[in-house]
């Protein structure tokens, strides 16, 4: 569910990648899609570690390394538009299923 969600969020933000943007909405908006982007990755690797894990306790240690950074990813993307206003940080926010 978590997975599909961060693609589903990557996928509507990069629908406005033509818009014209201010230099700093440009770099928020760009960091914030490859944050998203290496949470999918992120993401994926923890479903496959936990589906196909050797030792179990390297394997749980491993989901939760990158479960932790999919979360860090999130918040360093939302602290990017912090201040900043306008269209895009709505739309990256609503995306990403969050109140302002």
């Amino acid at each position: 569910m978590t997975l599909q969600k961060v693609g589903r969020s990557l996928y509507s933000a990069s629908e406005i990648t033509n818009l014209d943007m201010d230099p700093h909405v440009r770099s928020a908006y760009e960091d914030c899609l490859e944050l998203l982007d290496h949470s999918v990755d992120l993401l994926t690797n923890s479903l496959t570690s936990a589906a196909f894990g050797g030792e179990l306790s390297s394997s749980i240690q491993d989901v939760l390394t990158c479960l932790s950074a999919a979360l860090t990813n999130q918040d360093t993307c939302t602290e990017g538009f912090d201040e900043l206003n306008g269209d895009v940080k709505h739309q990256i926010i609503a995306g990403k299923g969050e109140e302002e």
